[in-house]
């Protein structure tokens, strides 16, 4: 154990007493065990009663006998004390030092300090889901691009003197959300909440415990706790229905004029969107020879999302199957992910004039489906594709 240098006595004796401020051996939310070191004082008998000895502490780091509250030791191994300072105040800095009085004398160790521990702590944080929607997602008055589903799981010590307990959630503009959990008891809680962000997918979330204790109305907060977030990877890509638009002739595009224009729209949900690229992914015979200038793609939502495609093209022979998936691309992690469900687009006398939506079974097998449901956010995006042979 280190001490420091020894104090310096106030007036003159017969003995040459010395006095070291010790360390904190253990902190709770309301209490501290500190110790201290006397020498000097081996030959005074205690029956005397002219020596005292023990820790003062206060929230000044200015400690004397005149101001500050007295512990006294009742006893010491070679020199070597330790007393309990109790009825601290959670999250609160403490100054102490050491103190020896003998014959009506004061010395003093250096002052030392402690900050007392929080009785609630966050003890685990994880995050369940995530959507994105640039500007979309509305919390406390304010638009955010991302929404996070996260699981804070927040324990207290068991404490009679709590009249309210919980947690504090800080937004990115530095407000402060207190969520009581005073209803669960004195127990661990895995809270499930939303955490909203402004742009940025790998942010941290800043969390810290709150207690209020009987007789105080004032709430006491503890240290912020910072979690990092990942946006989570279960990325896919669903191609919910499609629609046939229109054809129409002679259509013009960036200084071009083709024969057709077929426009057909795509409805499909997403998840990670934020790192995909979704296009279209055009198989089957029909499309043998075709090249594509170029291909494009959208950014879509967390979400239900549609894509609505221009073909571009010139009169052909028309023949075999024209299928389109969905391609979705993770920039993240360069993966790319392709929708199992697919559209397979019609024609007559050289010219797209429908499509059918087909899903696959677990045979292999696809069927056709007339319709299909989506959730109620609907992200838009239009592409073109120039398809020459």
């Amino acid at each position: 154990m280190n001490f420091e240098i020894p104090a310096t006595p106030v007036g003159e004796f017969t003995v040459s007493p010395e006095i070291k401020t010790g360390e904190v051996e253990t902190v709770t939310y309301s209490s501290a065990v500190v110790n201290g070191l006397i020498k000097g004082m081996e030959n005074i008998d205690p029956a005397l009663n002219i020596v005292r000895y023990g820790i003062l502490f206060g929230t000044n780091p200015d400690l004397s006998m005149e101001n500050a509250t007295f512990v006294e030791a009742d006893s010491n191994v070679e020199g070597l004390f330790a007393v309990t300072l109790s009825g601290l105040r959670a999250s609160k800095n403490y100054y102490y030092r050491a103190c020896l009085v003998f014959d009506g004398e004061s010395y003093y160790g250096d002052v030392k300090s402690f900050e007392t521990l929080h009785p609630v702590r966050i003890t685990k944080f994880s995050v369940n889901d995530a959507s994105y929607y640039p500007s979309h997602f509305e919390y406390n008055g304010r638009n955010y691009d991302f929404k996070y589903l996260c699981t804070s799981y927040v324990k207290i010590q068991n404490t009679d003197d709590v009249v309210d307990w919980g947690y504090a959630y800080i937004d990115p503009y530095g407000n402060t959300v207190d969520i009581s959990l005073q209803e669960f008891g004195r127990t661990s809680v895995g809270d499930p909440r939303y955490a909203y962000f402004r742009n940025d997918p790998e942010a941290s979330v800043k969390l810290r415990g709150y207690v209020r204790f009987k007789e105080e109305s004032e709430i006491i907060y503890g240290e912020i706790q910072e979690f990092q977030i990942e946006y989570p990877g279960n990325t896919s890509v669903q191609l919910s229905n499609c629609q046939f638009v229109a054809s129409e002739k002679n259509a013009e595009i960036n200084g071009h004029i083709y024969d057709y224009k077929s426009t057909f729209r795509f409805d499909f949900n997403a998840q990670g969107g934020y790192w995909l690229r979704v296009g279209t992914e055009e198989r089957g015979n029909g499309w043998d020879g075709w090249t594509l200038l170029p291909d494009d793609v959208m950014t879509p939502v967390d979400g239900a999302n549609v894509l609505t495609v221009n073909y571009y093209y010139n009169e052909k022979d028309l023949k075999d199957e024209y299928n389109v998936y969905l391609r979705a691309v993770d920039t993240a992690n360069n993966n790319t992910y392709y929708s199992d469900e697919y559209a397979i687009l019609k024609y007559k006398d050289n010219v797209f004039t429908g499509c059918d939506f087909h899903v696959e079974n677990e045979s292999g097998k696809s069927r056709i489906v007339a319709s299909s449901e989506t959730d109620d956010i609907i992200n838009a995006y239009e592409i073109n594709v120039f398809l020459n042979k």
